[in-house]
């Protein structure tokens, strides 16, 4: 029998289902039809929140901007907003294994997040999700550089993007993504990075 849903839980309750389905298998293997079975509704059930399947993943990859941008917030809240350069540095880190820690446990779901765009005003929701993500990363590079910082803050994200990237598609030598390797290896990488845009005088 499907399940009855009060108003306003089933859209939120079809967003989980299709997040539960990328831990299995990437968006594009992913339909209406299946997520709805998997929430226990009709398949005509999802229409009343999502206009198409586009409409559902856009949503889908807003909730995970969502997710990275707690994890990210947690993080920046714990570590030093202000002070010395080695302590804003290790708060730029921190950010930069968070960031490739989360690409690698939600390996779909981040690849989602970078490839949707979806119908409006889906998209603008995506667009916000997106940058409340970005908004940890952009405070810490401007606070290490002691002003905004927009070319540098990209440059970070660019870093820890492309670890991320590299290595959830094995691209780095297999000793490099044994977990306690990676963490170390990115941890150095965006370091390094921070100690440079430290001293780098304002263009």
């Amino acid at each position: 029998m499907a399940k009855s849903y009060h108003h306003g839980d089933l859209r939120h309750a079809l967003v989980a289902a299709a997040i539960g389905l990328l831990d299995q298998r990437p968006a594009a293997e992913i339909g209406l039809r299946e997520v709805a079975r998997a929430v226990g509704v009709s398949s005509a059930a999802p229409y009343r929140h999502f206009r198409s399947r586009e409409d559902l993943m856009t949503a889908v990859a807003a909730e995970g901007f969502a997710a990275l941008a707690d994890r990210l917030q947690t993080i920046a809240t714990g570590c030093a907003v202000a002070g010395s350069p080695a302590r804003l540095t290790a708060r730029l880190t921190a950010l930069g294994r968070a960031y490739v820690d989360f690409a690698l446990e939600n390996r779909n779901l981040a690849d989602l997040m970078f490839r949707q765009a979806g119908p409006q005003p889906a998209a603008a929701a995506l667009a916000a999700a997106a940058e409340a993500a970005f908004a940890p990363l952009r405070a810490a590079v401007s606070a290490l550089c002691g002003r905004p910082a927009r070319d540098e803050t990209v440059g970070a994200w660019a870093l820890v993007h492309g670890l991320s990237m590299l290595a959830a598609d094995a691209r780095l030598s297999g000793d490099l993504r044994e977990p306690a390797r990676l963490a170390q290896m990115v941890a150095r990488v965006v370091a390094a990075y921070a100690r440079g845009i430290a001293v780098m005088p304002e263009a």
